[in-house]
């Protein structure tokens, strides 16, 4: 509707007098007088007049002896007919010079001409008569189209008129429209924030309960205090709320267990709080908790889109997901990102601030904030408490295609066109350590979990990997033929995968600091590439509008056996010295894939529990398969 009302429809009736009739279609005597005038026209042969004034017939020179010969032949005269050739021949009779006019040859001329001019006319009356019955039936046809036409143009009229007094009445709706289409992303954005709140509160329970069972093992407690500890723990987060409340009042009262703390001034507490904030690269915080154990996702070849959300203007770069709930984020070439709820796709919230397209996000490990990285130069820091922007950096020189928190939450990374991979401290919002060393420009980067690495790809066709406390390149991995375009770490931290504009994949192992495995993914380029939660299955999105779905140990172990193959062929070529060229092992194209994109798909991604894979594409959309 508010389409229709961008566009103004004017709607005008259409009189009648615009439709005349065809040429020749008149009244019935106006037409008929034309019919007959065209008739007339014809290049036939005229009329007979009702007088017919015949040429004399031409005198011809008649042989008048042979009527005579034939005529006394056939009387069987011949005495009389040997006595008339004699003296015929004998006198040498000249026919021409005395003529004898043959009234029975222009009879038979004059009864050719009439029984033509007979034939002539019956054609005529035939052709008029036909002319006739094609008239009236060409006017009963005009009669009917033309009633035909009448009452179209009565509907076509009624039916503006009704277009009309829609178009007029959906105005007095849209209003209403717009107002609760306003309310319903307000209810949402409200939703979204008593989730993080509820989040926050039964963290900070949580915290509180540690507290409260300290005080009971503390032996300066009081029976009291250690009773109502009791007490609260055995009761709802609500009712801890206002149980803890008493429980400090009670303790700051007695002035036991709380000590009073010295008041500062404003400038002393924002020193304190960025003191506390700055955290030092070398002292970054690595956990040691190990992954839980997620089954392969096998069947992800056999995943079906089950829902298509149309979700922005222009073509969706890439997709994140929340770290701990059923909430994606999605970034678009319209310069917006928007947050959606699984797997209905409800609109949650959108990000509207930077000036060229968006490239990537990441969301903070705690889920209150977001980073996107945009084309305008520019890395953008979203709280979803205010739901707004946080920060701005502004420290690359060129358009930034990535960025990435680490698992900690306290450092933020970003690439960019200008060559260069920035870390920023996250709570501060400053520029940290610049890591200069790709001499093209850097397209993706990933931190490794639970590990102080970072992994980079760049149009210089290598994939490095960075070490952050120290700000060197630890390693640097050759083997592209042409620019790398995205880069993925399983949760494992053990590899690394690289696509490239050439339709390969290629996998990296870091602890051996060799190629793993090379995959085909066919002529197109390969945008985005994505580990499932075993580390095992790798899905790629491609030009051509197809996912596909690769089996690490499968395909390696496929490529080994051709390889070990054209080995043996090999050396029994040589053994037997004979001339037999073998050519080198190809890699095969992955078969395995998911369709149902209109355009290239841009991005991938496994959810960390192998229940969905989401997918964005130039068609402006992205898909929910499971």
């Amino acid at each position: 509707m508010a389409e229709m009302e961008d566009e103004e429809i004017f709607f005008e009736d259409i009189p009648f007098e615009m439709f005349s009739d065809a040429p020749g279609e008149g009244e019935g005597e106006q037409t008929l007088a034309e019919l007959e005038q065209k008739l007339q026209k014809r290049p036939v042969t005229p009329p007979i007049p009702e007088t017919v004034n015949l040429t004399p017939v031409s005198s011809q020179p008649v042989v008048v002896e042979d009527y005579i010969r034939n005529y006394l032949r056939h009387m069987r005269m011949y005495e009389t007919l040997d006595k008339f050739q004699t003296e015929w021949y004998a006198t040498a009779h000249d026919s021409t010079t005395d003529p004898v006019v043959d009234a029975y040859a222009q009879i038979r001329d004059l009864q050719d001409q009439v029984l033509r001019l007979k034939e002539e006319i019956q054609t005529k009356v035939e052709f008029a008569e036909k002319a006739s019955a094609l008239f009236e039936k060409l006017r009963k046809e005009r009669d009917f189209h033309k009633m035909h036409h009448r009452r179209v143009v009565e509907e076509k009229n009624k039916l503006i008129r009704d277009m009309k007094r829609l178009v007029k009445h959906n105005a007095n709706y849209e209003p209403a429209l717009r107002e609760m289409k306003q309310r319903y992303e307000s209810a949402m954005k409200d939703k979204m924030l008593i989730k993080l709140e509820r989040d926050k509160f039964m963290n900070r329970v949580e915290i509180l309960e540690e507290t409260l069972r300290q005080l009971q093992s503390q032996p300066t407690t009081t029976k009291d205090q250690s009773s109502l500890a009791q007490q609260i723990l055995a009761k709802s987060p609500l009712q801890q709320q206002g149980q803890t409340r008493l429980l400090q009042h009670t303790a700051a009262s007695k002035q036991k267990l709380v000590k009073p703390k010295k008041k500062l001034t404003e400038k002393e507490q924002r020193q304190a709080e960025l003191k506390k904030a700055s955290k030092p690269l070398l002292n970054m915080r690595v956990s040691d908790q190990q992954p839980d154990y997620v089954e392969p996702a096998t069947k992800a070849a056999q995943f079906k889109a089950q829902k298509t959300f149309q979700a922005h203007q222009l073509a969706i770069t890439s997709v994140c997901l929340h770290p701990s709930k059923d909430i994606c984020v999605t970034t678009s070439d319209d310069t917006t990102w928007k947050m959606w709820s699984l797997p209905n796709g409800e609109l949650i919230m959108s990000g509207e601030g930077h000036r060229d397209w968006v490239a990537r996000a990441s969301f903070h490990p705690g889920g209150l904030k977001l980073a996107t990285a945009s084309g305008d130069c520019t890395v953008k820091l979203w709280d979803f408490a205010t739901a707004a922007c946080e920060a701005t950096l502004s420290t690359h020189s060129a358009a930034v295609f990535s960025v990435s928190y680490h698992e900690s939450g306290d450092y933020l990374a970003s690439c960019s066109m200008d060559n260069t991979i920035r870390i920023y401290d996250a709570n501060t919002a400053q520029e940290a350590l610049t890591l200069r060393g790709h001499v093209d420009s850097v397209n993706d980067i990933c931190f490794l979990p639970q590990s102080t690495l970072i992994g980079s790809c760049s149009s210089d066709k290598t994939v490095s990997l960075w070490d952050v406390r120290t700000g060197q390149c630890v390693q640097t991995f050759v083997g592209h033929a042409n620019s790398c375009n995205r880069i993925a770490s399983p949760i494992q931290s053990d590899a690394l995968a690289s696509s490239d504009a050439d339709g390969i994949v290629e996998l990296w192992d870091i602890r051996t600091v060799q190629q793993r495995g090379k995959f085909n993914c066919g002529e197109s380029p390969a945008n985005g590439v994505s580990f499932d939660g075993s580390g095992q299955i790798l899905s790629v999105g491609c030009d051509d509008g197809s996912i596909k779905i690769i089996n690490i140990e499968e395909e390696i172990a496929a490529f080994a056996n051709s390889f070990a193959a054209t080995s043996l062929q090999t050396a029994l070529s040589t053994q037997t010295r004979t001339l037999q060229h073998t050519q080198q092992p190809t890699v095969p194209v992955i078969s395995q894939m998911l369709t149902g994109h209109n355009d290239q798909v841009l991005d991938v991604l496994f959810e960390k529990g192998n229940r969905y894979l989401l997918s964005t594409s130039a068609d402006r959309s992205f898909k929910f398969w499971c």
